[in-house]
């Protein structure tokens, strides 16, 4: 595994899952996202251990724009990921509603309730990229190998 700080646990298993597929990632990379009338001086971004980190955001001159930290960046799908576990389900449905707003490619992984979740993650990034290359065909094959099913539906 690759050494990643500030990643809950959940999120770390997220990045062992990556990394057994090859996956190249960014922790935490930002992305600038646009709310139109929501001003606030600061923006939960994460988890360090249990301490809460904030990092100031409000421009006088673009007071829609805020940076967002989702969990993961996959550099080679241009594909966000966020890891469904420390926030409230409202939390992620305002920022699920913020990322398609502004067409911020991003799967949700729901870590505590999707049972099959490493499953969902392949079908959800099949789906993204419907004309998938050889580097999607390479991750196939290696959930395939260690025994991940990559068809049908997930529950």
């Amino acid at each position: 595994m690759k050494k990643v700080t500030a990643l809950s646990d959940p999120e770390k298993h997220v990045a062992h899952y990556f990394d057994i597929l090859g996956i190249r990632y960014a922790a935490q990379r930002p992305v600038i996202v646009r709310i139109e009338g929501y001003h606030s001086s600061t923006f939960q971004v994460g988890f360090d251990g249990n301490r809460e980190i904030r990092i100031p955001l409000y421009d006088r001159e673009f007071p829609d724009y805020y940076i967002m930290k989702p969990d993961f960046y996959l550099l080679d799908f241009h594909v966000y990921v966020e890891v469904m576990c420390a926030g409230t389900r409202k939390d992620y449905n305002k920022r699920k509603k913020t990322y398609k707003e502004n067409g911020v490619p991003i799967i949700f992984l729901d870590f505590a309730r999707l049972f099959a979740w490493k499953k969902y993650f392949i079908l959800e990034l099949k789906d993204m990229h419907k004309a998938y290359d050889a580097r999607l065909k390479k991750v196939i094959e290696n959930a395939e190998k260690i025994g991940i099913e990559t068809t049908g539906y997930y529950i």
